[in-house]
């Protein structure tokens, strides 16, 4: 488990933050509910207690593939029973009817105005979903681990694709009393990072990116980001893309334009760029867009990829660049 500190930076200088001791199951289980992507990005939360045969799931959720997710979370460090326990509430739910599990969703989901139906529908219209099925992940949520669950969870996940991964969290209270939640990296067991990025694929290079990402941020940066792209770039498995995101997305400064698959796609149909590589491409934006819409338009280019500029059907009927665009017709 990785220790950290953590510092509070006053006018007399910096003031330690001590761990604090609070219902820390209660309180992750609030805070997931209000932030799924504590977790993951694009969790969506359709039940919390939720009833099953083997007691209740602390929270349920559907993830932007569709997947359902079983959150087991616990007060203390995460132990083998915290795995058995997350198994059988995935057996649970997939041996669940789906007149119930829809009932029993929607009793949740209601109080926030939306079905299960609608979820599941906006799910299956995410392009970059497999559909939407019953194939189940499961997320075990502590403050630590104790020894020997990380090479249960390996053995599960890589002997028998079984999609488990572990969060682990600590909590600090600030000198004005402002709670604080982290997870630590920097220190972290390359192992555990495995685990914690286990379902985002190529977990192995992107776990050992992070951690000496964020040593050389302790080490050369004092624990800051980088505020250009010539210096972010340097850090492992930093590009000029993730570079980009990272300081138009977080900080507002516009030193590139974000070349993702979509924006790529759809400014090669609109024939603003002749080029196939992607660093030729973001110089010919560059070169044609004033610097204040950089951010802006790779943004703009991602949601309208996404919704109805979508690559395996586009929805050329419905979009309102149809009479300018070059391959409306083609498509």
């Amino acid at each position: 488990m990785a220790k950290i500190g953590v510092w509070s930076i006053e006018e007399n200088g910096p003031v330690r933050i001590e761990e604090t001791a609070i219902d820390f199951e209660r309180d992750l289980e609030d805070w997931i509910e209000a932030d799924p992507a504590l977790l993951q990005a694009g969790l969506t939360i359709v039940g919390r207690q939720f009833p099953v045969e083997g007691g209740r799931i602390d929270l349920l959720a559907i993830d932007p593939q569709g997947r359902w997710t079983v959150i087991e979370i616990k007060r203390n460090a995460l132990a083998r029973d915290a795995v058995a326990q997350a198994i059988d509430y995935g057996a649970c739910i997939a041996g669940e009817s789906d007149e119930d599990i829809e009932r029993k969703a929607n009793e949740y989901l209601s109080r926030r105005g939306v079905t299960l139906q609608k979820v599941l529908s906006d799910v299956a219209e995410n392009e970059d979903g497999d559909g939407v099925g019953r194939e189940i992940q499961l997320f075990i949520v502590g403050t630590g681990s104790q020894r020997g669950l990380e090479r249960m969870m390996k053995f599960l996940s890589e002997r028998h694709g079984v999609p488990i991964t572990a969060f682990t969290f600590d909590a600090f209270r600030g000198p004005s009393g402002r709670r604080l939640l982290v997870r630590a990296f920097a220190e972290a067991d390359v192992k555990e990072l495995e685990q914690a990025i286990y379902t985002t694929g190529f977990y192995v290079n992107k776990a050992r990116a992070i951690k000496n990402s964020a040593r050389e941020l302790v080490d050369r940066f004092g624990g800051e980001i980088p505020r250009t792209l010539d210096e972010l770039v340097t850090l492992p498995g930093v590009g000029r893309k993730t570079a980009s995101v990272v300081l138009g997305a977080g900080v507002g400064l516009a030193e590139g334009v974000v070349l993702d698959t979509h924006v790529a796609r759809i400014t090669r149909m609109h024939a603003l760029t002749a080029e196939k590589d992607p660093v030729k491409i973001e110089r010919n934006l560059m070169a044609l867009l004033t610097r204040k819409d950089w951010i802006g338009y790779s943004h703009m280019l991602i949601v309208h990829g996404r919704s109805i500029c979508v690559a395996r059907r586009p929805r050329c009927g419905e979009c309102f660049l149809g009479e300018l665009c070059p391959s409306a017709k083609s498509v």
